[in-house]
């Protein structure tokens, strides 16, 4: 015979238990809940803490990248003062210049300095005349690929002197006045006595077609502060970021773009795009602000 109380007191013991029990499900809840909210605070940070890691990072790149171009445009402001401290600066001479300078060793992506000079359309005989003489028996004045000469009347911008020779002599007798684009350099300089930089554009010495690059140009003036020529450098951005940067930016995807151009792209390294809002940074570059994407 069972005892009068039994019952009641297994229904007050499962309470219990069940009580007991929910509560420690309920407690196991609370740190698992705990739990994954510190866990993703601490993704939080660590994301907040990597995107500044790298956007750290990609200033770095675009420091760099702009230093390299800053050093191209020094190297024009130094050719300068060569020529204007002369009455009159031979080929001999400007190679002499080039070879100790050497910027297209010092500054990656720059192939060279070049002297062009302005030559009114009815003293274009003499002119070759006299740069024959001076140590170009070849020396002929001709157009960009696939361009006509200027008309008669119209002043032209003959590349005088381009060295090195090795790499540079087809460009010698260039009239740069026939690719609208090469010529917006010399014309925005010309107006602003600086360093001014054209937008991308096949460089006349390459012999690949598609190989792109600028030209940074700035003008040499007489005593009497007329503008005669400029002193000019071609540059390809592809060579100056990879120098510049150095094996830092291995793995990363860069793209340098100038916006004043419809988002011209003159360099961008390989692999596709990346998900995700880029890293995007101004770097001027002889009065023009190109965007840095990384």
């Amino acid at each position: 015979m069972s005892h009068p109380h039994a019952g009641s007191r297994r229904a007050f013991i499962q309470r219990a238990f069940v009580r007991r029990h929910g509560l420690l499900i309920a407690a196991g809840a609370i740190v698992v809940a705990l739990t994954a909210l510190v866990f993703t605070r601490l993704m939080i940070l660590a994301g907040v803490d990597e995107r500044e890691k790298f956007g750290e990072h990609a200033q770095w790149m675009a420091d760099r990248f702009s230093d390299e171009l800053r050093g191209a445009e020094a190297a024009l402001w130094g050719a300068r003062a060569f020529v204007q401290s002369s009455e009159h600066v031979t080929r001999a001479e400007w190679r002499e210049y080039v070879t100790t300078a050497h910027p297209h060793e010092r500054h990656a992506g720059v192939l060279g300095l070049s002297y062009i000079a302005i030559v009114p359309s009815e003293e274009l005989s003499e002119f070759v005349e006299l740069a024959r003489l001076d140590g170009a028996p070849d020396f002929t004045i001709h157009a960009h690929h696939g361009a006509n000469l200027v008309p008669l009347g119209e002043p032209h911008y003959i590349v005088l002197y381009h060295e090195p020779a090795e790499s540079n002599r087809s460009a010698w007798g260039l009239d740069v006045t026939t690719h609208p684009i090469n010529l917006e350099a010399y014309d925005a300089s010309r107006f602003s006595d600086a360093v001014r930089v054209s937008r991308g554009f096949h460089l006349y010495q390459l012999p690949d077609p598609d190989a792109r690059g600028v030209v940074m140009a700035l003008p040499v003036r007489s005593p009497d502060r007329e503008v005669v020529g400029w002193v000019a450098a071609p540059v390809l951005v592809n060579d100056a970021f990879t120098a510049a940067v150095g094996t830092r930016w291995r793995g990363a995807w860069v793209r340098v773009s100038d916006p004043n151009d419809s988002g011209e792209v003159l360099y961008q390294s390989a692999g596709a795009e990346p998900p995700g809002t880029p890293v995007s940074l101004p770097v001027l570059v002889g009065g023009r602000v190109w965007t840095f994407e990384s």
